[in-house]
């Protein structure tokens, strides 16, 4: 209802929505790495690897580093003998089920298309830990990594939740990493607690499986004092008015906010407009191999055209605790 509304006031569905002081442009969290189970081969430690342009002073030129990049690690694994299959999600299968050699797979191709990982590009994850749940011992939820080569222990190692937030502190030692989605079960409620008391401060904890863009869940995780971002899939959210209520209340409980496009995505872009329309200040819409991101990508470019001067690029400012 609200794009032809929209249609009808002859304004563009993100003032329409946003009115007048719309102007905030979304960090594009743009996939580089798929590690789902089923795309040819076995389960990452990482659902998805995702590049954070923050040291652009522009939406355009943080989206064409990472379009670089996506291009310079095609290169590079071909040339590593890798098969650089570009799977639904627009980035490339993953060659390799090490959450560690992917960094270092990421920071090469970085690093060979001119950026600097430390400061103008960063790394996120989207762990899917709900996928790694081996059981419960009766002193938590257990969680097995894939990989066999990640450190001390290495995969196969069962861990409980205090043992995979150090593991994930080590990968944020080695790694430039901002962001971690999902980085425990959505039951793992104590899990949370401690993963949120240990690493809150330095890193972007995101709820995705954990709150599924629900107003009723994210009071109950800011009453549990756990994550510290909020990701809204439209698609999960009965309506418009219920998806500004839950984005409102993230922002009133000093929750970052991240949109994020679903699994079977079309070529609608109304998710950029949504993302624009609410100031959200990040964006997870996909890799930069596929048309269905490239069509959400390109209408943000068209709104920062649109916008002129007026557009404002968060940058830095969109992950405060990055240098934490």
């Amino acid at each position: 209802a609200a794009r032809p509304a929209a249609e009808a006031t002859s304004l563009p569905l993100y003032h329409y929505l946003g009115g007048p002081m719309a102007t905030l442009l979304p960090v594009p969290l743009v996939t580089l790495f798929d590690g789902s189970e089923g795309l040819g081969g076995p389960r990452a430690d990482l659902r998805t690897l995702y590049l954070v342009p923050y040291g652009f002073d522009h939406f355009r030129d943080a989206l064409r580093a990472c379009c670089e990049i996506h291009h310079v690690l095609g290169d590079l694994m071909q040339q590593r003998g890798q098969i650089a299959l570009v799977t639904a999600g627009g980035g490339y299968r993953a060659p390799t089920p090490s959450a560690v050699a992917l960094f270092d797979l990421a920071q090469q191709a970085i690093d060979g298309a001119g950026y600097d990982p430390s400061e103008q590009i960063g790394l996120g994850i989207d762990v899917g830990a709900d996928d790694l749940v081996t059981g419960n011992n009766g002193h938590g939820v257990r969680y097995t990594l894939p990989s066999d080569a990640d450190g001390p222990g290495g995969g196969g190692e069962d861990l409980g939740a205090e043992a995979l937030t150090d593991r994930y502190r080590a990968w944020h030692g080695s790694a430039p990493l901002v962001s971690i989605e999902d980085g425990l079960a959505h039951t793992d409620v104590e899990g949370w607690r401690h993963l949120s008391d240990e690493l809150s401060d330095e890193l972007q904890l995101v709820g995705g499986d954990l709150f599924v863009s629900s107003a009723p869940n994210l009071a109950d995780g800011i009453a549990d004092a756990v994550a510290n971002a909020f990701l809204v899939r439209p698609v999960q959210v009965g309506t418009l008015s219920e998806m500004l209520k839950a984005i409102e209340m993230a922002k009133i409980n000093a929750y970052a906010t991240l949109f994020a496009h679903a699994s079977g995505e079309t070529d609608d872009s109304a998710l950029a407009d949504l993302s624009v329309a609410t100031q959200a200040g990040q964006a997870r819409l996909g890799g930069v191999g596929r048309g269905e991101a490239i069509v959400k990508y390109n209408r943000l470019l068209r709104i920062e055209q649109e916008l002129a001067q007026a557009a404002v690029y968060p940058g830095p400012s969109a992950f405060p605790r990055r240098d934490a």
